[in-house]
């Protein structure tokens, strides 16, 4: 992604005050990892990439199946 898609992108965030172009450098400057991805972890990992969070790493032991689908939306 180019930093004009970048900044076209997260351009409501940059607006928000409490954000502004400072808190949006440091999200796309940030690591996170998420322990279990469950259905509480998979809506977490979504929304901080939808923030803008620059790198988002998963840890989780299970293995996707038709029994584990119903609660992931990652």
């Amino acid at each position: 992604m180019t930093s004009l898609e970048r900044d076209e992108r997260y351009s409501r965030q940059v607006l928000f005050r409490g954000i502004g172009a400072e808190g949006q450098r440091k999200l796309t400057a940030s690591r996170i990892a998420i322990v279990g991805c469950g259905a509480t972890g998979s809506v977490l990992a979504s929304l901080l990439a939808r923030a803008g969070v620059g790198t988002i790493r998963v840890i989780d032991r299970d293995y996707v199946g038709q029994q584990s689908t119903a609660a992931i939306s990652v």
